[in-house]
């Protein structure tokens, strides 16, 4: 038996991102749930640029006194695209226990425990996000680190595979006649386990106040999400209890971020548990030539794996869960001639 442990660092700098330069500076905002200040924002002034934008809002006599307060006033938005500012640092212990071939049977097992922290949106995370973690304010990236959209804490994958000690040359059946060993001799059993934790959850909200962040602030002394097995906590008609608690979050006020980071830690949606077996069944002909009959199976113990629940604070659908990941068990039956 072998065993192998190693260390795994990475660290990216200069990474593309996209940033909204047109955002409201916080030099601009009021104090927090300041209606007052929501007001004087939201007033309609003088439009310095009437008459010399033709179409649009920028074209009216008056305009909102926040957007002559933006570094491009003259623009609705303005967007930063390939900005340099974008970081992410990965760690990870790797372990691995491989059983060499003996007596029939051979095995390896994998462990990796790892953290993958950035400041990067979809731009770099792409298809594996949970979500779009967008920026509550491009104008202070710092603000914006946190666990990555495709950060796994824990993977386990063990995989066997044992040739039965029946036929020719084993323990059972021996001396077992050329007939009697096309029957009782070569068999094998294959198998793959693969546990893997879900990954970080990101949350938007709706009905926020004006001025306000784009996600919920954390609620002190309550857990993020639900306890139990998932399926008593699917929400909606399926359970009572959601998959994330809304008592653990509220909605930010006018001239405040919410304080839940871009993916939540101690947030994540559900993870991996599958199970694939094979038996194979292999038919010696000649010395160059077997015929191997194989029934695999896929997901073999037709484990679900739920999708991720709503992610929008508030609304009737947050913490429910609506969809499955994955396919249910899936069998498949091949014959071969390996020559």
């Amino acid at each position: 038996m072998v065993v192998d442990a190693a260390y795994v660092g990475n660290h990216g700098l200069k990474l593309p991102v996209n940033e909204n330069v047109d955002s409201l500076n916080t030099a601009f905002y009021g104090a927090i749930g300041d209606s007052n200040r929501v007001e004087q924002l939201n007033a309609l002034v003088p439009n310095p640029f009437s008459g010399q934008v033709k179409t649009g809002t920028l074209s009216a006599g008056t305009v909102q006194y926040n957007q002559l307060l933006r570094q491009f006033p003259q623009y609705l938005g303005a967007t930063e695209n390939l900005l340099p500012a974008g970081y992410n640092t990965y760690h990870a212990l790797q372990l691995r226990l491989q059983k060499r071939l003996s007596a029939g049977l051979t095995g390896t097992v994998f462990y990796t425990f790892s953290k993958l922290i950035s400041n990067t949106n979809n731009l770099t995370t792409g298809f594996l996000d949970t979500g779009s973690p967008s920026y509550q304010y491009d104008l202070n990236l710092k603000n914006e680190r946190s666990l990555a959209p495709s950060d796994v804490a824990h993977r386990f994958v063990a995989k066997a595979v044992w040739e039965l000690p029946f036929g020719r040359g084993h323990a059972l059946g021996r001396t077992a006649s050329r007939w009697a060993n096309q029957l009782i001799g070569g068999w094998q059993v294959n198998g793959i386990l693969s546990l893997q934790s879900g990954f970080p959850l990101n949350l938007g909200l709706s009905g926020a106040a004006p001025y306000a962040g784009s996600r919920p602030s954390r609620v002190a002394g309550q857990a993020a999400a639900t306890s139990g097995a998932i399926v008593d906590r699917l929400g909606g008609v399926s359970s009572a209890t959601p998959y994330i608690s809304p008592a653990a979050f509220r909605l930010p006020q006018s001239f405040e971020f919410g304080a839940a980071p871009r993916l939540i830690p101690d947030l994540r949606g559900p993870g991996i548990h599958n199970v694939d077996l094979s038996i194979f069944k292999n038919f010696p002909i000649r010395e160059q030539f077997h015929l191997q009959l194989r029934a695999e199976t896929f997901n073999g113990f037709n484990t679900p794996r739920f999708g991720n629940p709503g992610t929008t604070f508030k609304p009737p659908s947050f913490g429910v869960t609506g969809s499955q990941q994955n396919t249910p068990r899936q069998i498949q039956l091949a014959a071969k001639l390996i020559f």
